[in-house]
């Protein structure tokens, strides 16, 4: 900030995460090394409301180091989980350990809390080709080779695990948020073949141990998979297993999930409103009710205090060629998640992926219609708190919040509408007189007259 006295201005430099949240930020012209006479008091806005976003919530996952979102504009607050997966590319030889990769997602991509702690997601497995003895499980991707199967010497998990805290301690390389066990570890998992139990048993081994820094918190192996789906090779029986018949639960202080509604390849690709039968191979189910079974298995296996977290999710490279749809697309899916921050506490939305064509975030070094979504749902819901779901009334869906200072908005779309070749269908609305004005995906700004607004599928934000 500064402060300007005559032809003089001086500068106070103030580190941050994402908001301050105190009553009042003075910055005097003697604390930053100038006179006192015609000193300026700034202040603040006032702090947001009680169970506000915040903007740690807003994550994306990435694809390499050297090619970092925030550089280009995208507002997030957290580092999902990077595309390489620790254990195999850290120690691809045992013993070994080239921690360069990670270091640089955690001291260049991911945002830092007060103490310095990247705010990231690390993904630990899959297990490197020489620690297990079941090689035919293998195969090579971002740029590591690993297996599903698990290590045949817990001892390795053990000692890998003691290096990478020792490594990431604060000194040698930030503190590191969260440490998420597995990577898709459900039954139909192209990650994991082995058991529930045998899952749980590395948890048990590298939780003490990830512990002893009391910066980092461990995350379950992240599931993904139809969440109506029963019997022993469904996603929610296996993590049912995993928390509750194996013990998983005392190895957690969080759990994650992976939120694709759809199979890739399904066409046309579903909102993310869309829910499914139990028996619909192709479907995770809507991410709404995702989000609300997973809190109930939570809460029935005494998480009810751990946080949900989303750590891969979005259309993953699904066939949504139009980009006002992708754009709608994900602005509905991040403000349906946003409005269940507060009654199913999930901490956690990350969209999949920067630097790839997955994510359709960016085109170059420029951010397309989908990252400009991106932050404009961030810059509508952070500080705001939404304090129920979103709810429905035929094919209009609707997110009520509320702000500092008497702040009143309400997300609203149609998602019967279509969008086609630039050109967006839309039905009139009736409005409450309380919103005078609104805002699109693209930052525009109208005001409402008449108390009618058109609603099309891209969701817009009406404010008092």
């Amino acid at each position: 900030m500064h402060l300007r006295t005559g032809s003089l201005v001086y500068r106070c430099q103030v580190t941050l995460l994402g908001l301050v949240t105190a009553a009042a930020l003075i910055c005097l012209q003697t604390a930053c090394g100038g006179a006192s006479s015609g000193t300026r008091i700034v202040t603040p806005p006032p702090p947001p409301p009680a169970g506000s976003v915040p903007i740690t919530f807003f994550a994306v996952n990435d694809t390499t180091p050297t090619d970092a979102p925030q550089a280009y504009g995208l507002n997030y607050g957290t580092l999902g989980h990077p595309v390489p997966l620790a254990w195999q590319t850290i120690e691809a030889n045992q013993g070994s350990f080239d921690f360069s990769q990670f270091d640089g997602f955690a001291e260049n991509v991911a945002p830092k809390d007060a103490n310095g702690t990247a705010l990231m997601v690390m993904t630990l497995g899959m297990t490197p080709p020489w620690a297990t003895s079941d090689t035919t499980t293998c195969r090579t991707g971002a740029g590591a080779t690993g297996c599903t199967a698990p290590p045949t010497n817990i001892s390795d998990w053990q000692d890998f695990i003691t290096a990478l805290i020792q490594h990431y301690n604060g000194v040698n390389a930030p503190h590191i948020k969260y440490y998420e066990i597995w990577n898709e570890a459900d039954p139909n998992s192209d990650y994991w073949t082995g058991t529930a139990q045998q899952l749980e048993q590395l948890a048990a081994v590298a939780y003490p141990i990830i512990k002893t820094d009391p910066y980092s918190q461990v995350v379950t192996p992240s599931m993904a998979g139809n969440v109506h789906a029963t019997g022993q090779f469904a996603t929610i029986p296996f993590l049912t297993a995993y928390l509750q018949t194996y013990g998983g639960y005392q190895f957690a202080d969080a759990v994650s999930f992976h939120g694709f509604v759809y199979n890739l390849s399904y066409t046309p690709y579903p909102l993310p409103t869309q829910d499914c039968s139990a028996t619909d191979s192709n479907c995770g189910g809507s991410i709404m009710e995702q989000v609300q079974i997973y809190r109930s298995l939570m809460d029935s296996v005494g998480l009810s205090n751990a946080p949900l977290l989303n750590t891969e999710g979005g259309f993953e490279d699904a066939t949504i060629s139009d980009t006002d749809t992708a754009a709608a697309w994900l602005a509905q899916y991040y403000a349906l998640q946003a409005a269940m921050y507060n009654n199913y506490d999930i901490a956690v939305v990350s969209w999949f992926t920067w630097g790839a064509s997955d994510g359709q975030l960016e085109n170059g070094n420029v951010l397309t219609e989908v990252g400009t979504a991106y932050n404009q749902v961030s810059s509508w819901v952070v500080d705001r708190n939404l304090a129920s779901p979103c709810s429905s009334s035929g094919t209009i869906w609707t997110c009520a919040m509320t702000g500092s200072n008497g702040y009143q908005a309400e997300i609203i779309w149609d998602s019967s509408q279509t969008c086609s070749n630039g050109s967006c269908t839309t039905s009139p609305q009736s409005v409450a007189s309380t919103y005078t004005t609104y805002l699109d995906l693209s930052g525009n700004s109208t005001p409402i007259t008449g108390g009618i607004v058109q609603v099309g599928l891209k969701p817009i934000l009406l404010q008092n």
